[in-house]
């Protein structure tokens, strides 16, 4: 049985392949990582323009990715470089303001708002309507027309 060429070089080609993977799959991480990623959306630009630091383009914005890259690169926690960037830009930096103190009274007060509004108004509106049918019925014969006394007379008897 004669062997071809490319035979020999088959395993050399997927040994090569494997540790060539492996090296590129344990690159560091970069902003194309997901953790990256999660943390850029995070994070709104401190320069004043107000937008995402996913979106924003300007050289403050791409210090604060060279910031994040850096704290993934010491292996910091997402909580921890939360942390760290408002420590070093303050509490504007966060896209959304923590969920406690004052920050979750504008949370919850939308809410409260439209539900005790709604309630307000379903109260208001029944004692308007329930109102009214009371004015509308009568309260003794004598209110009562003696014509529609006369009808009710006939209908009860048939």
């Amino acid at each position: 049985m004669r062997k071809r060429r490319g035979d020999a070089a088959t395993p050399i080609l997927l040994v090569l392949a494997l540790a060539v993977g492996n090296a590129w799959a344990e690159a560091p991480a970069g902003i194309n990582s997901p953790i990256f990623q999660d943390l850029e959306k995070r994070f709104l630009c401190v320069d004043g323009c107000g937008m995402a630091l996913e979106n924003c383009s300007n050289a403050t914005a791409e210090q604060m990715r060279t910031d994040l890259l850096q704290m993934i690169a010491d292996g910091l926690t997402k909580s921890d470089i939360s942390a760290r960037m408002v420590a070093v830009y303050g509490p504007e930096v966060l896209r959304e303001p923590p969920r406690a103190g004052f920050n979750l009274l504008v949370w919850v007060l939308p809410f409260a708002v439209v539900v005790f509004g709604g309630l307000f108004v379903f109260m208001v509106v029944n004692r308007w309507v329930f109102a009214r049918t009371i004015d509308a019925e009568p309260t003794s014969d004598a209110d009562v027309p003696p014509d529609v006394v006369a009808l009710d007379r006939l209908i009860d008897r048939e």
